[in-house]
């Protein structure tokens, strides 16, 4: 009789397991009911993520990122909007095969956090980068253009391009808000401009550049056979020659930019 009840409550306990263990598999089936759809949910949302989180860097400091600095933004915005939607799709198919197999999936509810996040900071590195062409965090360039001195500004641009024997002539800055003093010299094709603060710079660099392509065109089609460029500085702009541009950046520091990307 001893060893029959032990049988049986050997049996007992064996049918017990089972049933937790079935019911265990049935647990398990019911976590990973998505499938493949839910592994890959969560992993594009993830690259998602990441991708948004380069377009916020590169609209906030564009040029203090190795990785990105190279990267259009245009290029990492299309990435992020591709990523987007695929995770989305992925998302309402994880879901889909969740239901048919009777079970949930936690997966689509990280890519939905995911979707949310991407758009925040890739609209957030769009916006950033409308208002702020050059980012809100810049990397410190040299400046030391004496931008409160016009006879030591005027003397400096003419150490590089040469002398202006017809004297420079001041263009009337009064109608441009932020722009202090333009000083524009015929003989050399040379200008400059000194602003009240960068963000001027930021907001007159790109018209000023076109204006300056423009007036070139005019004699003979110039820029499309010289090598027009811009120096900018940290509250000044110089129009002029690429060459005479990079001697004075030595000099004053700045940045200079081909004019001839402007057109492009």
């Amino acid at each position: 009789m001893a060893h029959t009840s032990t049988y049986r409550v050997g049996e007992y306990r064996k049918s017990s397991l089972g049933k937790r263990g079935k019911s265990g598999g049935r647990g398990e089936r019911r976590g990973s009911a998505s499938g493949a759809w839910g592994k890959l949910c969560a992993l594009f949302g993830l690259i998602s993520v990441a991708v948004a989180v380069a377009v916020a860097a590169k609209g906030i400091a564009p040029e203090t990122i190795p990785v990105i600095k190279d990267l259009p933004l245009d290029s990492l915005l299309i990435a992020s909007g591709a990523l987007i939607v695929v995770t989305i799709v992925l998302i309402v198919g994880a879901r889909l095969r969740a239901k048919a197999s009777g079970g949930r999936t936690r997966s689509t509810v990280w890519g939905v956090f995911a979707v949310v996040l991407s758009l925040l900071f890739s609209g957030c590195g769009l916006a950033v980068n409308t208002m702020f062409s050059d980012g809100l965090v810049t990397k410190p360039v040299r400046d030391e253009a004496p931008v409160t001195n016009a006879a030591a500004m005027r003397k400096g641009v003419e150490s590089a391009y040469g002398a202006c024997p017809g004297g420079w002539k001041p263009a009337d800055a009064s109608s441009y808000p932020g722009v202090k003093s333009i000083e524009l010299c015929v003989n050399t094709r040379t200008a400059y401009a000194t602003f009240e603060n960068k963000s001027a710079v930021s907001v007159y660099r790109a018209p000023l550049q076109s204006k300056a392509l423009e007036l070139l065109e005019t004699h003979s089609g110039e820029a499309a056979g010289s090598d027009w460029a811009t120096l900018t500085g940290t509250t000044w702009v110089v129009v002029g020659k690429k060459q005479p541009a990079q001697k004075l950046s030595k000099a004053w520091g700045g940045t200079v930019e081909d004019l001839a990307t402007v057109r492009k």
